[in-house]
């Protein structure tokens, strides 16, 4: 990217020579001369590029991560369930039963899970208007 960028102000601004040998020695520091004539249209081009990558790459990507925390979520808390009620048997001797402080665990880790899945769920219905609001802020800064 910023080779392309680099080249584009090269050719824009005028320079003497777009050698490659030229282009690979230039030290680290911003891809683009300060011109004039070049800024905007950098300017833009990083701005369509965010743009592209915010739709195209980082907002699938927290969909499908969000969608995997949530199934996750759900499995957790079917085998907690049923570890719960795996314990069913040893409920009769109360705090004296062998497995009590396992199924304390066992609840409150349900008890976890579910709040997560709550959070999670929560984040899933906001989602759109975060969405929409990051659109509105990329979209400003291409105009």
């Amino acid at each position: 990217m910023r080779t392309v960028l680099l080249v584009f102000s090269l050719l824009v601004c005028g320079a003497a020579s777009t050698d490659a040998a030229e282009l690979e020695l230039l030290p680290p520091g911003p891809a683009v001369e300060s011109c004039a004539e070049c800024e905007p249209a950098v300017a833009l081009t990083a701005a369509q590029q965010q743009l592209q990558d915010y739709l195209y790459v980082t907002y699938p990507n927290y969909l499908a991560t969000l969608a995997e925390r949530i199934q996750l979520a759900d499995a957790t808390i079917d085998v907690l369930a049923a570890r719960v009620e795996a314990y069913r048997p040893f409920r009769s001797f109360h705090e004296y039963s062998p497995t009590w402080t396992a199924e304390q665990d066992t609840r409150l880790a349900l008890l976890a899970a579910r709040h997560e899945l709550n959070t999670l769920r929560r984040i899933e219905a906001a989602l759109p208007r975060y969405h929409q609001a990051n659109l509105a802020r990329l979209t400003a800064a291409i105009r």
